[in-house]
């Protein structure tokens, strides 16, 4: 078991080489740990770091929700340096950057989905939906997002921002996973 001082962690997730986890915490920031050894290392402050974390497929630039800012924020993995990337106009609860690292995709719960050009660090044209959960196609062609309420999940073409039909599915879908 590993001890790791935490007022409220709302999300774990791993580097992309398994070393280092990152433990999101509702208000301040991210804490990483070490996974061999148990390690904490010093957190890196971010106002609200609620929920998972996107890394770039390297995994030295992560990016994560800050919630009361309004804002998606990046921090270098290694220094713990954080800086604004995109100001977005609603309380952002999940993030989802695809796998090749180049499109990033904001949900506001149950409001919209937000495009955003990681290079640029620009948010595109909002796709107006009931967004709770995302995944993407391990060729970053597609985002899928779960319509909780509308018990349906829609397809949406990363190359165009288009969103498709969407898909009848359970009752409530949250969580999604692509399988090969």
């Amino acid at each position: 078991m590993i001890r790791v001082p935490l007022w409220v962690p709302t999300g774990v997730t791993i580097n992309p080489s398994g070393t280092t986890a990152y433990i999101s915490e509702s208000c301040c920031g991210v804490v990483p740990v070490t996974l061999a050894t148990g390690a904490v290392g010093n957190a890196i402050q971010v106002r609200d770091a609620g929920g998972a974390i996107s890394f770039t497929p390297d995994g030295r630039t992560a990016f994560m929700p800050d919630s009361a800012d309004f804002a998606v924020e990046r921090f270098t993995t290694a220094t713990g340096a954080v800086d604004p990337l995109i100001p977005t106009a609603n309380q952002t609860v999940r993030i989802l950057l695809t796998p090749d690292g180049r499109s990033l995709y904001a949900v506001y719960n149950g409001i919209e989905l937000m495009p955003m050009d990681v290079a640029t660090r620009k948010a595109g044209t909002p796709i107006a939906m009931d967004a709770w959960y995302l995944t993407a196609t391990p060729d970053s062609a597609t985002v899928y997002v779960s319509n909780r309420d509308q018990n349906t999940v829609t397809p949406v073409a990363v190359g165009t921002g288009k969103a498709g039909t969407p898909i009848p599915v359970g009752h409530r879908p949250t969580q999604l996973v692509v399988v090969r």
